[in-house]
């Protein structure tokens, strides 16, 4: 589940969140976005 690069897809993402959903009532009827929510630029940009 874990990414060497620093990179998150957004299937991971989408599973994440529907963990969470599942476990936090709070979440069950959030609207996030993978998109507004991770910025890939930094570690793009990173030397590895």
């Amino acid at each position: 589940m874990y990414s060497e690069k620093g990179i998150i897809a957004a299937d991971g993402f989408d599973s994440m969140m529907n963990m969470l959903k599942a476990l936090d009532p709070e979440l069950a009827d959030s609207k996030i976005s993978f998109e507004q929510t991770f910025d890939p630029r930094f570690a793009q940009a990173a030397k590895t």
